[in-house]
């Protein structure tokens, strides 16, 4: 049982890894894309849906967000279905965040957690994680958060998404929506984690360079969806859909690391909703947190 346990949690633990980097991977439009803040484009007859969700999130001071993520596998007979929530809260001028984490297990338990970032008296960016029992605090960068950035999500999604296009018109939660689908194939998926802190961060689940690069070798596509607003072109909601992603990564990490083990990815789905664009929950960082 202790194997197993060892397995689900570093599967859980790289699970998001992984999930971090592809959602706010990527800040270099590819070929053809155009630069939300240029000003070169001319006026269209008609507004492109997509192009007015870029300038909306490239424009927002701050939102709020809501991460969850379904990831339910079988490990030789084993199932386990793990909930994790994220509720985040970003502001850019000045940049802090805020992020409280809730991640159900199962019978590994459960676990909370709490992430605050700003900018102290001189000037340097700080991070602060509560988890649950003591404060941590460390000097960090603009790039130590920019996985959570959502505002970046939009960029990530775009650039790294092959064929991405409108698919019809939902409405989600009420609100009326245009639907854009596409992929990221594995190559795209390898360069956006490759361009993260991703891979560092699997040296610390004691992954070996060789066994990284094995895992990394023949990735799955990812299916991704978007909601922009009809109304304010606001993104109401995206979906990841990294079922098979998953089954394949994990597949050869259970190997290398539990013998064999054989393993089944019956749901990996990422879901992101975003809100009080500019209007953002206000927070202070605890004085526990700035004194850990």
């Amino acid at each position: 049982m202790k194997r197993k346990n060892r397995l689900f949690a570093m599967l859980l633990a790289l699970a998001m890894v992984l999930t971090l980097a592809a959602c706010g991977g990527g800040d270099e439009n590819k070929d053809g894309a155009k630069d939300p803040a240029g000003d070169t484009k001319e006026p269209a007859a008609q507004a492109d849906p997509l192009e007015e969700a870029r300038k909306v999130m490239a424009a927002a001071k701050s939102m709020d967000a809501a991460m969850v993520m379904e990831m339910d596998m079988t490990a030789s007979g084993q199932s386990m279905e793990t909930t994790t929530m994220m509720a985040m809260s970003m502001f850019t001028d000045p940049l802090k965040m805020q992020v409280e984490v809730e991640m159900d297990m199962g019978e590994l338990g459960s676990q909370a957690m709490s992430i605050y970032a700003d900018t102290n008296d001189e000037g340097k960016m700080m991070m602060y994680l509560y988890d649950g029992t003591t404060w941590y605090a460390q000097e960090g960068t603009e790039a130590d958060i920019s996985g959570y950035d959502l505002s970046g999500t939009l960029e990530g999604y775009v650039d790294s998404t092959s064929n991405f296009a409108q698919s019809g018109e939902e409405t989600v939660d009420g609100v009326e929506a245009y639907k854009y689908t596409g992929t990221v194939e594995g190559a795209e998926l390898r360069e956006v984690l490759e361009s993260s802190s991703a891979l560092d961060s699997l040296s610390s689940l004691g992954l070996t360079a060789e066994q990284t690069e094995e895992l990394m070798n023949g990735l799955d596509a990812i299916t991704v969806s978007m909601w922009i607003s009809k109304a304010d072109y606001c993104p109401v909601r995206y979906e990841m859909d990294m079922t098979g992603t998953m089954q394949s990564l994990f597949t050869k990490l259970a190997e290398s690391v539990e013998g064999g083990d054989s393993l089944t990815y019956d749901k990996m789905l990422i879901t992101m909703t975003v809100s009080n664009l500019d209007n953002a929950t206000d927070f202070t960082v605890p004085e526990e947190a700035k004194n850990a």
